[in-house]
């Protein structure tokens, strides 16, 4: 028989003139949609997961994100976002490397296994005598 293709939705940037205004009810509606049958893709720029955010508290069975430096900060509005959709496994890819900060490394670890720590303070007490001594003796 045929194979059941999944539907895939990308949302670009959307911006906020009129246009643009009628492209994102559209893009709405078909997020609802997506929601509502039994897809298994779907493919959206992170401003779309912001503005969406609501209507995909569906829970996942991966959620890969591309562009992963931008989540290196765990106090932004798009990491609480994305961090609160409910997955079984994540996945953070970038072509950027992460600065030698704790704070971006534990974002990221975090971001991609919730449950390793369980705060940043833990991670810390773990790591920064680590670190220091690594930049010691280096």
């Amino acid at each position: 028989g045929l194979i059941n293709y999944p539907k895939i939705i990308y949302s670009s940037t959307l911006k906020t003139n009129l246009k643009e205004a009628q492209q994102r009810d559209k893009m709405k509606q078909k997020v609802k949609n997506f929601v509502e049958t039994s897809n298994r893709v779907l493919i959206m720029s992170y401003e779309g997961s912001l503005l969406f955010h609501q209507i995909l508290k569906k829970k996942v069975d991966l959620l890969i994100c591309d562009e992963g430096h931008r989540l290196k900060n765990v106090k932004i509005k798009l990491f609480s976002v994305l961090n609160s959709f409910k997955t079984n496994k994540r996945v953070l890819v970038t072509g950027t490397p992460l600065q030698n900060n704790l704070e971006e490394l534990f974002a990221c670890v975090t971001f991609v296994n919730p449950l390793i720590f369980p705060s940043e303070v833990k991670f810390k007490q773990i790591y920064i005598g680590r670190v220091i001594y690594g930049l010691i003796f280096d």
